[in-house]
């Protein structure tokens, strides 16, 4: 995907540099701004990525976090790779790294995947992981729409898929709780046990209920074996190099691989969730 890299720069002066001529690689340095320019900085932006025929962009921390130069990209159709499509390709190697740390086969586990959009690209991940593990539910708003889908898993492959509308769910038998597209205020208003796991996605204001013991896992940090850039998203940046909307969920898995990107570990409340804290949830499903 040809894409470019928006990021700050110590000189008072914008400078777009083309440094990958193979992939259409720019990158933009911004001098810092006080927010009262932002809309002048953002235009400006604008301009350079047209004349650069670019529509997708990597924000770095702080221009992501900034709603005003946000929506003057979007105003004028530039796509922000924010990576959520890479997160959604990740989340079955994500479960299988976590069952191997809780010592639990992936098959004892009950899963969970809250989402909102009916997609294909969220129709690939529910039959990627409803393939893998003992039981999958799908916490959404409209049920009707996957009716075809519950029918196609039990005809072709006998799998039972749930799908629970979001107002009426408890999940307090589910191991692992993945967020893909619900909001923080739709995440806060889902009740999980005690002792689960909670992938929250996107939605990083989730607060911790009273009594839970439980893990929640607020970032997947993935490393590249190269010299990163603190001020930029990694999961940005990675799906900007190597994703591809053409591609199945698996396929793009692989390439994350075979290009050498690696999950690095995981960040919740506190900083790094060690394989401990893993073990002992492990313990306590088995037990169950």
């Amino acid at each position: 995907m040809s894409f470019a890299v928006v990021d700050y720069t110590e000189n008072r002066w914008i400078r777009p540099i083309r440094f990958n001529d193979t992939i259409g690689e720019v990158s933009i340095l911004l001098p810092e701004f006080r927010i009262e320019r932002t809309k002048s900085y953002a235009k400006k932006a604008v301009r350079i990525l047209n004349k650069n025929r670019i529509n997708n962009v990597v924000l770095n921390n702080d221009l992501l976090n900034n709603d005003l130069f946000y929506q003057e990209l979007v105003k004028n159709k530039k796509y922000v790779i924010t990576g959520i499509r890479l997160y959604k390709v990740l989340i079955l190697r994500v479960l299988k790294d976590i069952s191997k740390q809780m010592n639990v086969n992936l098959e004892q586990l009950k899963i969970a995947l809250l989402i909102n959009e009916y997609s294909l690209e969220n129709i690939d991940l529910i039959k990627t992981i409803s393939k893998e593990v003992k039981s999958l539910c799908v916490v959404t708003t409209d049920r009707e729409k996957y009716f075809n889908l519950i029918e196609e898993l039990y005809e072709k492959y006998g799998i039972v898929l749930k799908v629970i509308d979001k107002t009426k769910v408890n999940l307090k038998y589910i191991q692992i709780v993945i967020n893909i597209d619900f909001d923080n205020e739709d995440l806060n208003k889902i009740n999980i046990g005690n002792n689960s796991i909670l992938i929250c996605g996107f939605a990083n204001n989730y607060k911790i209920k009273q009594n839970f013991n439980g893990i929640v896992i607020k970032k997947i940090d993935i490393i590249s074996g190269v010299i990163e850039n603190s001020r930029l998203n990694n999961m940005a940046l990675c799906e900007a190099k190597i994703y591809n909307y053409l591609r199945k969920i698996i396929e793009n898995d692989r390439t994350f691989e075979r290009e050498g990107y690696k999950i690095n570990g995981y960040v919740g409340e506190n900083g790094k969730i060690l394989m401990q804290e893993f073990q002992s949830l492990g313990k306590i499903i088995l037990d169950k």
